[in-house]
């Protein structure tokens, strides 16, 4: 009899899966959870992940849908400072401060929605 041949790990979760990404500069028991909806591959080996992540008072029955650039690493599927997250960062950041952003609202909502689940996603613990 023949040993069953080894398949490698998926590239990435199915479609509608539960994921945990944990985000850049947060502490490891920190990550963000909800509902893998879309991704695309990028170079290098990273991702664009559409994400439905349950907050309280979301328009959508499933929660905010927020788009993260993914890469794979030993802890599991981590957000990485690329471009989009890192201007959603900085339009977050400017908001928290009071300035006045000109950017397109569904732009804004979508940097305070990051910035927002990025503090009040703790993992549970044991």
């Amino acid at each position: 009899m023949t040993a069953p041949a080894a398949h490698p790990p998926p590239a990435r979760p199915p479609f509608e899966a539960a994921v945990v990404i944990r985000l850049p500069g947060q502490a490891p028991g920190r990550a963000l959870r909800g509902r893998l909806k879309t991704a695309r591959e990028l170079r290098g080996g990273r991702q664009v992940w559409a994400v439905r992540v349950p907050t309280p008072h979301a328009r959508h029955p499933e929660g905010e849908l927020v788009s993260l650039i993914v890469e794979r690493t030993d802890a599991g599927w981590c957000a990485v400072g690329g471009e989009a997250l890192g201007h959603a960062i900085r339009i977050a950041e400017a908001i928290a401060a009071g300035a006045e952003v000109r950017e397109p609202v569904g732009v804004q909502l979508m940097a305070v929605t990051a910035g927002l689940l990025a503090l009040v996603q703790p993992e549970p613990g044991p």
